[in-house]
């Protein structure tokens, strides 16, 4: 760009700054802003530091708030944007910290967040580390491991580790697997498998021969937990970035330091009930079990008490001693008339949609109307999981009965791989080959496609004209929430659409209506719109509602972030109607009702998922189903018994005011059941710390205990 007869790619910095003190420079256009902050993101991708530089200070001196918040949308100084490659964004930073104070002012939250882009600098480092020691990794099992395949070998672990329900045990060494869930190492592992089909040629022997001396070798775990490190700090980036965290030197190290107690609380809360929520809808409907609806487990059952055939059978053919399955034709045709092209549920299906419709809103009444793809529908999918749902449970029911059975031979019989054309036959048998398509097109990945991998989203792996199946990662991953977010990020966005659909509003309003507290939906005001208002006694409450994706990582919870930030904008228009004495006569005129006796106004951001509820933003995040717990039972479970937690017999004013204000027992009462942790990073240096929190189980009971103390037993009534 040329200012005034400067060629910024040739001045000098210390006299362009010398230049714009001296002399004004004209307001830019919107379009030319615009162009001027496409060619900062142009210049320091390809590493030109002069040019950067020059570009940046004219940005900082003429708008440094927009021209931040471009950076910070565009992660231009994220030091993972330039892994492999020239990276001049330490070195920026640093000068445009030198000149702050003679050319630009920046505020201390923008100071802050330059701060630590320079104390975090060491993460370009690391992420050039372990791209080369993954580089290494590949040549030394090429060179010690012939005749065998990386990519499968570490396909075959990861469905190994949901087979056997890996859980973190501890926090000690971040690089050890011990440190880390399934999911984290499922998302490593996909990583890898890109990696290597990036750098080399993929072949035919990676789709047949697993190692099992490098799974029984440290080394796998090595090159796993080296991975799930960087994913962390990408992660810390994207917390910068978008989040406001902010990274400060810390004695002999630096600390990650989230933007407030409450803000990291929330995030880790939504993460810890939503995995206790699963456990305890799973325990809720065994416990009411119904003996008149079929499960898959006893399908299986029930076939392993035939005779006439054998099932689950040992195989030595090609010296490749395994495990496999052998289903009769007949047996085979039977299974796919009589159950498995029918359109009932399964019990595992109906516990796992009612976990499901908690988390996203899903009604499991219009299962074959919601199209994913084509024609393929949602109830389409779930009948093709059946499927592959059905052989994983034929396989573990007879694996975890063997005693002392070995290792290798366990690991040799994960992950079959299927011929194209067999598997499209076997499939076509209970459904239309277009809706085969559909499906292996949402489900596998094959290198060289131009889409984001996780073995989670697409645990179908097509590789010269074979499909690698991880049965395991199928069966246990949150897969119609992961196909949801995978079609969201193929730009399917019909399907979760902020402001079209309304199942979130309306899963409010009939819980509202239960009890008998008067409310009206969309709601046309000037500047924006009222997702659902409710009257009771003397208080108008407004409600903002934002249906969103559980987010599984920071990259997943931007967009919830994203959504509160909107609703406050939305909510503080709805404040200032309110002020103005203006909303009361708009709302009446509205809906022809009565208003007269408001007195006072409380505004709440509900969300279909857990995180991110609490108090750490302008106005009270509320979770749906804890809204309609409150409303219409009030009503806390623990081990010791039940609690009301309404203030009397029934629901009234008293106890929606103490729950949706800032001073909310429930809302502290979760919040405090949480122990601040220190997690620590020795792979930079300095070294890293983080601070966040955990739920120790102990100190989470006995402050649950002292909450419940106050409040009435329901048996005692």
């Amino acid at each position: 760009m040329i200012i005034e007869g400067l060629d910024l790619a040739k001045i000098k910095s210390i006299y362009f700054i010398d230049f714009l003190m001296k002399k004004k420079i004209k307001q830019l256009s919107k379009a030319e802003f615009k162009t001027l902050l496409k060619e900062i993101s142009d210049c320091v991708d390809n590493g030109k530091f002069n040019l950067s530089l020059n570009n940046l200070m004219l940005g900082f001196f003429i708008n440094p708030t927009h021209t931040i918040e471009f950076i910070r949308q565009k992660g231009i100084f994220r030091y993972s944007k330039y892994k492999g490659k020239k990276c001049i964004v330490a070195n920026l930073v640093s000068e445009l910290l030198k000149i702050n104070n003679v050319l630009f002012k920046l505020t201390n939250n923008e100071l802050k967040y330059l701060q630590s882009i320079k104390n975090i600098s060491s993460f370009h480092n690391i992420y050039s580390v372990v791209d080369k020691f993954i580089l290494e990794e590949i040549k030394r099992f090429e060179l010690y491991h012939k005749g065998e395949s990386l990519l499968k070998t570490l396909l075959t672990f990861g469905d190994y580790l949901f087979l056997t329900n890996h859980v973190e045990s501890s926090k000690t060494d971040l690089t050890s697997l011990n440190s880390r869930n399934k999911e984290d190492i499922s998302a490593a592992i996909s990583y890898l498998i890109f990696f290597i089909s990036e750098k080399r040629p993929i072949h035919l022997i990676d789709t047949n021969k697993t190692s099992i001396a490098y799974i029984n070798s440290p080394k796998i775990q090595k090159l796993i937990g080296f991975v799930c490190t960087v994913q962390d700090f990408k992660e810390f980036e994207v917390q910068i970035d978008h989040f406001n965290y902010i990274c400060i030197e810390h004695e002999d190290r630096i600390r990650l330091i989230a933007p407030s107690k409450d803000f990291e609380k929330s995030v880790r809360l939504g993460y810890i009930n939503t995995s206790l929520q699963s456990i305890n809808d799973t325990l809720q409907h065994e416990i009411l079990n119904d003996e008149k609806v079929l499960s898959l487990e006893d399908l299986v059952k029930e076939l392993y008490s035939l005779e006439n055939f054998e099932i689950f059978q040992y195989t030595e053919s090609n010296n490749f001693p395994r495990y496999r399955l052998v289903l009769p034709e007949y047996v085979l045709e039977f299974l796919i008339e009589e159950y498995f092209t029918q359109d009932f549920l399964f019990k595992d299906e109906i516990i796992y949609l009612s976990h499901i419709n908690k988390e996203q809103l899903l009604d499991t009444k219009k299962l074959e109307s919601i199209i994913i793809k084509d024609k393929l529908t949602l109830f389409d999918i779930i009948k093709f999981r059946r499927l592959f749902s059905f052989f994983y449970q034929l396989f573990t029911k007879k694996i975890f009965e063997l005693k002392n059975i070995k290792i290798e031979t366990l690991l040799r019989s994960l992950i079959p791989a299927q011929k194209d054309e067999v598997l499209f036959d076997y499939l076509e048998r209970f459904s239309t080959p277009d809706k085969v398509d559909s499906f292996l097109d949402i489900i596998s990945w094959e290198p060289g496609l131009d889409t984001i991998f996780d073995l989670q989203y697409r645990p179908i792996l097509f590789i010269n004209e074979f499909f690698l199946i991880s049965l395991s990662i199928f069966h246990q991953s949150n897969f119609i929430r992961n196909l949801y977010a995978s079609e969201y990020k193929n730009q399917n966005k019909n399907l979760l659409a902020d402001g079209v659909y309304d199942v979130l509003v309306n899963e409010l309003s009939d819980s509202l209506s239960k009890s008998a507290i008067e409310n009206y939906c969309q709601t046309t005001i000037p500047k924006s719109d009222i997702d659902l208002f409710a009257v009771y006694d003397d208080t108008l409450y407004i409600f903002e509602c934002k249906h969103t994706l559980h987010p599984v990582s920071s990259f997943d919870l931007r967009t919830t972030y994203d959504y509160i930030r909107k609703a406050e904008k939305q909510l503080d228009n709805v404040v200032s109607l309110h002020n103005q004495g203006a909303l009361i006569p708009i709302l009446e005129k509205k809906w022809n009702i009565d208003l007269s006796n408001v007195k006072q106004l409380v505004s709440c951001i509900v969300l279909s998922n857990r995180l991110l509820n609490g108090n750490s933003f302008k106005y009270p995040v509320r979770y749906i189903h804890e809204i309609n717990n409150i409303v219409g039972k009030g009503i806390i479970k623990t081990k010791t018994g039940d609690f009301k937690l309404w203030e009397g017999d029934t629901l009234n004013n008293v106890d929606l005011l103490e729950y949706f204000s800032f001073n909310s027992r429930l809302v502290k009462l979760l919040s405090d059941s949480l122990t601040e942790e220190i997690l620590f990073y020795d792979l930079i240096q300095p070294p890293l710390e983080v601070e966040t929190y955990c739920m120790d189980m102990k100190y989470a009971t006995n402050k649950l205990d002292e909450f419940t103390s106050s409040l009435k037993r329901i048996d005692d009534e």
